[in-house]
């Protein structure tokens, strides 16, 4: 279950950047089409706007392309507040969001054309409203769609509802930084999930930040003067959680790589050999390799050191974050009286955050990571 939501949100991600690359292109494309066609209408002296049509008709594929990219946003914004979901949720998740995309691209579409009918209609014939015979029919078949996406939407949120999942919750976490998102993708693909160490607090640190995300748009009214300080601290503070986490489980590869007792043992047949040794040459050269197998030694124990010093880190910030948790939780159903001292004590808490990610942003600068 858990690695379907991974694969969805890494399809989500790829889909995301890709198509906002080809959109950019898309974009640049018609901007300098468009100028060109229009600067050669004026300068040919031609009376007649031709145009219009190829630029209008160009213009209804950019916003249909650009609905189609908006659409994959909001669908990643909305699967990356996922938690934790299984098939069956996944799946009405997959529907509602194939069912809102479908309606504004329908949208988009309908528009779109519409404008570009009715202005050919003023250019060719303006005696003549025949454009209102398409626009209508169209409308037509637009209402239909609309009245049948209201009616299945509404069924599927309600059951997506009856499995643990508010849609309306859903929709108000806001879009992770993408950058961030394709930043880790290199190390995500390196290390399958359910090999990383410490998968568990990771998985919490995640599920805590999509709990306090839905709790910051319920207490809108009253965190609202501190709201994007503290979401984008939130967010901030799982990354360089989730950083130290996949620091820390290269440093366990590292020490596996190399084991302790593997090198005490060698130094020991190596002194062994030393003493045994008559040539001063042969002695000298075992000396060498001595102390090249003491550096690897210090190497690991630093190394080790610097692991238990993340280990620390990564626990001692989830505690922080299950800290606040637990004061933006104190919020729900505090009287108006009441408010001021606990909204007090959540300031406090982010100033701590604050610190705290300083601190982590820091160690993992010092440890060279």
């Amino acid at each position: 279950m858990a690695k379907s939501l991974e694969k969805l949100k890494e399809r989500l991600s790829r889909a995301l950047d890709n198509n906002l690359i080809g959109l950019r292109i898309h974009a640049g494309a018609f901007a300098l089409a468009s100028a060109l066609l229009i600067f050669l209408n004026i300068v040919t002296g031609s009376r007649f706007p031709w145009s219009f049509f190829p630029v209008c008709a160009w213009g209804i594929g950019m916003a249909c392309h650009l609905q189609v990219v908006l659409g994959i946003r909001k669908r990643f914004r909305q699967v990356a507040g996922l938690p934790q979901a299984d098939e069956k949720q996944l799946a009405l998740v997959k529907k509602i969001q194939g069912q809102e995309t479908g309606l504004k691209i329908h949208s988009v579409a309908f528009a779109a054309t519409s404008v570009f009918l009715a202005g050919t209609n003023i250019i060719t014939s303006s005696g003549f409203p025949w454009s209102l015979f398409p626009i209508i029919g169209w409308g037509a078949g637009y209402y239909a769609h609309f009245m049948a996406y209201n009616v299945l939407r509404r069924r599927r949120i309600e059951e997506l509802r009856r499995t643990g999942i508010s849609w309306k919750e859903l929709k108000s976490i806001p879009l992770p930084d993408l950058g961030r998102i394709l930043h880790r993708r290199a190390d995500s693909e390196a290390i399958p999930p359910e090999e990383l160490e410490h998968r568990e607090l990771l998985e919490e640190a995640r599920a805590i930040r999509t709990k306090l995300h839905r709790q910051f748009a319920r207490h809108k009214r009253l965190i609202e003067p501190m709201e994007p300080e503290l979401s984008r601290q939130l967010d901030g503070y799982v990354e360089q959680i989730e950083k130290l986490v996949y620091a820390n489980h290269e440093m366990t590869e590292g020490l596996e790589a190399v084991p302790a007792q593997s090198i005490e043992r060698e130094l020991a047949v190596l002194r062994e050999r030393q003493a045994a040794a008559e040539s001063a040459r042969l002695r000298s050269e075992y000396e060498r390799a001595i102390a090249q197998y003491e550096q690897q030694r210090r190497a690991v124990r630093e190394l080790a050191n610097h692991k238990e010093i993340l280990e620390l880190r990564i626990r001692s910030a989830l505690t922080l974050l299950r800290k606040l948790q637990l004061d933006v939780a104190r919020l729900r159903g505090l009287a108006s009286a009441q408010e001021i001292p606990a909204l007090g004590a959540l300031k406090d808490k982010t100033s701590e955050l604050s610190k705290y990610l300083d601190d982590l942003q820091d160690i993992y600068t010092e440890l060279d990571l």
